[in-house]
């Protein structure tokens, strides 16, 4: 997901190997994600291109409109990258963890319960990477505000339902996100039953840490999560010092977030 957000390309591979993956069953992990990996190279490709030019400053501001329409519909396309019962994951409210009020009132509304956290890790990648996406076309669509603006053209009716749609979606996308962190840390393991801190060991914690430190440190820098969300994150940045050993090691130099 990291070529996206940064712009690299992934090497494809050769036309062998995909003539061959074309011939297995997609509904296995192993398989479907080198297929995945093709079509998000050809997608992002693309996108990295739309990218590069909207950032030409001699760009039109039509011509803007037109490329920030086409990522929203690479986005949508996206959506469909972790479809798939091995992507599945249930969603549940946290009253269901539990009676004990005081307890449940530490986790977020909903939770999510995947198969293991392997599987929270990549689809958080995703979100993260569809997140950065979305930050990029609020910049481009400020840029084409001043563009309008600038040469009194016709402002286009739909840019404002643009902003609120990248706005919604950013949003929602933190919170599927902060909705993986009681399980990926271990305060609850994949059935929702609330774990013992002590019965959980913190090699464990810590890899679920590791597996959240990308997302959260974008969360917390990001422009458009709400305070709220930004504060969440910047809570579980302290978890994941404490639980990966970066507190006790470095100190305050593992306080990637000053």
């Amino acid at each position: 997901m990291q070529q996206l957000t940064y712009r690299q390309e992934l090497q494809t591979g050769l036309p062998e190997s995909e003539a061959w993956l074309d011939s297995l069953e997609e509904e296995f992990p192993y398989v479907r994600i080198p297929k995945d990996n093709s079509l998000i190279n050809n997608i992002c490709k693309r996108a990295r291109a739309l990218l590069k030019s909207i950032d030409d400053t001699e760009v039109s501001a039509d011509q803007t409109l037109d490329m920030i329409k086409e990522i929203h519909e690479l986005d949508q396309t996206a959506i469909t990258w972790r479809q798939g019962s091995c992507w599945a994951y249930e969603t549940i409210h946290r009253s269901e963890l539990g009676r004990d009020e005081l307890a449940t009132s530490k986790f977020p509304e909903f939770i999510q319960l995947h198969p293991d956290v392997w599987i929270a890790y990549e689809w958080n990648y995703h979100r993260t990477a569809r997140i950065i996406l979305h930050e990029h076309l609020l910049e481009y669509l400020d840029r084409l505000q001043s563009l309008y603006s600038g040469s009194k053209g016709t402002f286009p009716t739909d840019l404002h339902s643009m902003r609120q749609a990248s706005l919604s979606t950013i949003r929602a996308l933190v919170d599927e996100v902060l909705s993986t962190v009681p399980q990926s840390l271990g305060d609850i393991d994949d059935e929702g039953k609330i774990v013992e801190y002590s019965s959980v060991s913190p090699k464990s914690k810590g890899v679920g840490g590791y597996f959240l430190l990308w997302p959260m440190k974008m969360i917390k820098t990001m422009r458009s999560p709400t305070e709220q969300q930004k504060h969440i994150a910047q809570c579980v940045l302290e978890r994941i010092r404490e639980y990966t050993g970066m507190k006790f090691a470095l100190g305050e130099r593992s306080n990637i977030l000053k």
